[in-house]
């Protein structure tokens, strides 16, 4: 920086230059937010659902114009989606897994996902998942917790991750002062972990197994029971410690791995006595 003429920059105390780095991220961020924001409003321009005798037809795009037919039979999962953004004007996304076909590459969608709304209230979004999925809708979902010890083990798992990531450049630039920074992360990691655990849960109804996960990023995920392909209970070293499992459910629309539905921190016995349940 001394080269290229702003020397005054080394003359700045340590916050400064901080809140210098924290503005400059922060407007990149902006930046980053406003221009997937006009992509969409050019993807998804003039977006029309229209029913086509027991199907669904979606047609979209400024430019390039898109047209969808969306078989309601092949509909594997449904995914919703509602980010701070999306929360902030009360909307959420939906979006469909399918059985074959191609995703679309230029929204990062694999395997046969599609979007179904791509941005709507939740009252539509409601009655939308009961139009792809008729008759699977009629039960109450009577939704399940984590397992009562993911709170302890998120809040753990995040404060090691703070430690790791602020203990280093705060002995460089403090020395021993910065030995003080991982507590700043306490607080922040309980919250985590409390709200997490809060926020996700599970409901297994007749017809359909629901996933609700995440408090900032919120994702819920309706799975169809009879079609379900496989599924997977896996236990690493963490789990074990913990007493827990993870179930994983893949469908005939999962594509890659980061689209199939997977449910964490569940209780040993509790995951053990879900799968047997979608298995039979």
């Amino acid at each position: 920086m001394r080269d290229a003429g702003v020397a005054w920059l080394d003359q700045l105390g340590l916050a400064v230059a901080v809140l210098l780095a924290l503005a400059t991220l922060v407007a990149v961020l902006a930046v980053g937010k406003i221009l997937s924001v006009v992509a969409a409003l050019v993807k998804y321009y003039g977006y029309r659902l229209d029913e086509q005798g027991s199907d669904l037809r979606v047609r979209h795009g400024l430019f390039t114009r898109v047209s969808v037919t969306l078989r309601v039979p092949r509909i594997q999962v449904v995914h919703q989606l509602a980010t701070p953004l999306h929360r902030l004007f009360r909307r959420v996304a939906l979006q469909v897994d399918q059985a074959g076909g191609g995703g679309d590459p230029e929204a990062g969608q694999s395997g046969g996902a599609r979007p179904l709304a791509p941005i709507c209230t939740p009252a539509q979004a409601e009655a939308l998942i009961a139009r792809a999925l008729p008759g699977m809708t009629g039960h109450q979902p009577e939704w399940q917790s984590l397992s009562s010890r993911t709170r302890h083990r998120l809040a753990r798992l995040w404060l090691w991750c703070w430690t790791a990531l602020t203990l280093p450049p705060g002995l460089w630039w403090l020395g021993v002062h910065g030995l003080w920074l991982p507590l700043a992360g306490v607080p922040l990691a309980l919250i985590h972990g409390h709200l997490y655990a809060k926020y996700t849960r599970w409901a297994l109804t007749p017809d359909l197994l629901l996933f609700h996960r995440g408090w900032l990023w919120r994702r819920l995920a309706v799975v169809p029971r009879n079609r379900i392909q496989a599924i997977r209970l896996t236990r690493s070293p963490f789990d074990r410690r913990y007493r827990m499992s993870e179930l994983e459910v893949d469908t005939a629309g999962g594509g890659l791995g980061k689209r199939r539905v997977r449910l964490p921190y569940l209780d040993r016995r509790v995951a053990a006595r879900l799968g047997s349940a979608l298995y039979h």
